[in-house]
């Protein structure tokens, strides 16, 4: 039996980031890969980079989970793909402003990890 005092807690700002960052994912991935499967004429990016970017949703969410469990690998993986994900838009000419958007919310789940207090989630991953 574990102590409580022992006991991993999160603080709101953390858990309702990552939903959102869950929820975005789980609806972007499908999308992606519909476009991937799709008509190669009708889509406005060549069809790797709408896998490349289904994987990299699905990655997210992989590295969600980590974090929610209390994985440190899980933010490292997390800004990786993120800064993977910035440098495959830039390349492509596709969906830049999304690329910025992901760097931006890795450098916010680092500042959310490092708030809190007691509940402060940075000191409590593995």
């Amino acid at each position: 039996m574990q102590d409580p005092q022992s006991e991993k807690k999160s603080h709101g700002c953390l858990t309702a980031l990552m939903a959102f960052i869950c929820l975005v994912s789980l609806i972007v991935a499908p999308i992606q890969l519909l476009m991937f499967l799709g008509n190669p004429e009708t889509t406005p990016a060549p069809r790797w980079v709408h896998f490349s970017l289904a994987a990299i949703n699905i990655t997210k969410l992989v590295s969600a989970y980590a974090i929610l469990s209390w994985k440190k690998w899980g933010f490292w993986l997390f800004s990786f793909i993120c800064f993977f994900n910035l440098g495959l838009n830039l390349i492509t000419g596709f969906q830049i402003p999304n690329g910025i958007f992901g760097v931006i919310l890795a450098a916010m789940l680092l500042g959310v990890l490092h708030i809190g207090g007691d509940k402060k989630g940075w000191t409590q991953l593995e």
